[in-house]
């Protein structure tokens, strides 16, 4: 079976960062959680729910949560060392190799679509190709073919 769904240029990118950083965080890569919260929060892209808060007031409670995660990280895979970069990567799950793959034939598309002349070869593609990952069409262009007939 086959979904097609279409969207703007703007959810594209937060579903392929989404899909990123599922895959990451199932793997154990705990420090995109206080990294994409600092992003967030540093760039002002949030309500005004939050309150306005000084970069150094934001990079400590990024510290802070930083050792948290890495506290919460040891417990839940206490195999890992509580440090930044060690995790699990590719091939840790069928579904964290899919949420990845579609975050990279995301990336790739828009990379291809933004410097055509750049030949990427097959830098950026998705690296599981065991595992199924989607076809990309910006603005009827078909950037990626996808892959689809995977065997569960």
């Amino acid at each position: 079976m086959r979904v097609i769904l279409t969207m703007d240029e703007e959810t594209a990118h937060v579903l392929m960062h989404a899909a990123e950083f599922y895959a990451r965080v199932v793997c154990g890569h705990y420090e995109v959680i206080a990294d994409s919260v600092w992003d967030v929060r540093a760039n002002g892209d949030h309500t005004s729910k939050i309150p306005d808060t000084s970069d150094k007031q934001i990079l400590q409670q990024r510290r802070d949560a930083t050792v948290m995660l890495m506290q919460a990280k040891h417990m839940q895979f206490p195999e890992l060392e509580p440090t930044i970069g060690h995790h699990w990567g590719l091939g840790y799950s069928r579904r964290t190799d899919i949420a990845y793959n579609a975050y990279q034939a995301i990336r790739y598309a828009f990379m291809q679509r933004n410097s055509p002349e750049k030949d990427l070869g097959d830098w950026d593609k998705p690296t599981a190709r065991e595992y199924p990952y989607p076809s990309v069409n910006i603005d009827g262009s078909e950037y990626l073919e996808g892959h689809f007939d995977v065997p569960e």
